[in-house]
């Protein structure tokens, strides 16, 4: 009997040997967690990189204090978007690991090949760490591992606000007007103002348009989407279109699209700035195709919902912008 018990005590010392060492292996405690895991102060950080599934790459470089990207002349960034991206990965407290193989990188996507995201942060004296973001690990949490160890960890962080489409991180600031502070529009067929009564047609004041189409042209007018921009002056051809915003300042501001560029992509280029915007054809087609016309109360609608064309509760219509300069 006493054989017995001490052959399944043998085996089950083993069994406790081993099932130990595949922890550890796997993520067990290897004594204390990294500390932070990437280990310079977010003051320090020069540069980013950002890197998706499919390779498309995205720079950020500190210049004179401002983030810019460098791969569109030193166009502005948001500066808060990046200030908070670098913030969150330089205090990223990891903890313990949840996995120490090889093969593990590829299970949680975090492989030098294979991965959702790949952040490098370099700084002012060089140094520079990768961390390599892989899958959701629950809600607001992705498995991460740092480019020089195998250590897989569990961490909170945002994924999604770290992509590396450059029009993303466009400053917006230096092209937008806050559509609320535009108070007339000059178009090369029609002019209309904002009044105490909403907006009207100048020297039409009796032809009815509606404020919610009125106000989602002001937003179009003075808050153009783009997806590039580099450095350069107005071309020399004359423009498709070119119209005018005047503020609540008095201030007027002219902005003027172009239609036959080298790529094939319109141009806009806002007076003044030294930046050629990317836009779309349909963006430069539903400028020029602003009417008086397109502007009149529906008739189905038009004094439902007090003669602006919407039914009674409805808003403008017109797009958010929790941001009106863009740099954040």
């Amino acid at each position: 009997m006493k054989k017995v018990i001490m052959t399944l005590s043998v085996v089950l010392a083993g069994q406790i040997a081993l099932a130990g060492g595949l922890w550890l292996n796997e993520g067990g405690n290897r004594g204390e967690g990294p500390g932070q895991l990437v280990p310079f102060q977010a003051e320090s950080v020069r540069a980013v990189s950002i890197t998706g599934p499919d390779g498309t790459t995205l720079h950020l470089e500190r210049d004179n204090g401002e983030w810019v990207l460098p791969r569109s002349d030193g166009y502005p960034a948001k500066q808060s978007k990046v200030g908070n991206l670098v913030g969150q990965l330089t205090s990223i407290e990891p903890g313990l690991p949840v996995a120490h193989a090889e093969s593990a990188a590829a299970r949680f996507n975090v492989g030098d090949d294979s991965f959702e995201r790949r952040v490098a942060l370099t700084t002012a004296s060089n140094g520079e760490v990768t961390v390599l973001i892989g899958k959701s690990a629950g809600a607001g949490r992705v498995y991460a591992r740092r480019g020089d160890g195998d250590a897989v960890y569990e961490i909170s962080f945002p994924a999604w606000e770290a992509g590396a489409e450059r029009s993303a991180w466009f400053a917006t600031g230096n092209v937008a007007v806050e559509p609320s502070r535009v108070k007339r529009v000059n178009l090369p067929e029609f002019s209309m103002e904002r009044t105490d009564d909403g907006w009207q047609l100048v020297g039409e004041s009796s032809t009815a348009i509606s404020d919610s189409k009125a106000e989602q042209l002001v937003s179009r007018l003075a808050r153009p989407s783009f997806t590039a921009v580099s450095a350069g002056e107005a071309p020399e051809e004359s423009p498709a279109i070119a119209y005018e915003i005047v503020t609540e300042g008095d201030q007027t501001i002219r902005f003027a699209y172009y239609s036959s560029t080298g790529d094939g992509s319109p141009r806009l280029v806002r007076q003044g700035q030294p930046w050629r915007y990317t836009v779309s054809a349909e963006q430069l087609n539903r400028i020029r195709e602003a009417s008086p016309g397109s502007l009149h109360p529906d008739e189905q609608t038009a004094g439902a919902g007090g003669g602006d064309g919407q039914p009674s509760g409805q808003g403008t219509g017109s797009p958010s912008n929790a941001d009106p300069e863009g740099r954040s």
